[in-house]
């Protein structure tokens, strides 16, 4: 199930976000797909390498892992024997990537 968060951000931080997008290179993204992944993946992604999209990567997961809906659904305080495997692999997987 997704759960859709708004207002995660600030209006000057979207602008930011916006801003450091619009300068960022985009490559494609098979180049780090698996085996499988690469024969359906279809998409263009920031290249890794770009450092200044690290400061945008840091602050997006701080206010996303500083949200309250996001805390109830996957935060340390929920009993992880209450949650379903999926939600809990869902949840462990989007705070990874947003802290890589």
């Amino acid at each position: 199930m997704q759960i859709v968060i708004g207002n995660v951000l600030s209006t000057e931080e979207l602008r930011r976000v916006r801003a450091a997008l619009a300068r960022a290179r985009f490559v494609d993204g098979t180049a780090t797909a698996g085996f499988a992944a690469r024969l359906v993946k279809n998409n263009r992604q920031a290249e890794a390498s770009d450092r200044s999209l690290g400061t945008i990567r840091k602050l997006i997961a701080e206010r996303v892992l500083a949200n309250e809906v996001f805390r109830l659904r996957c935060g340390r305080r929920r009993s992880l024997r209450s949650s379903s495997r999926v939600t809990r692999k869902a949840c462990a997987m989007a705070v990874t990537s947003m802290t890589r």
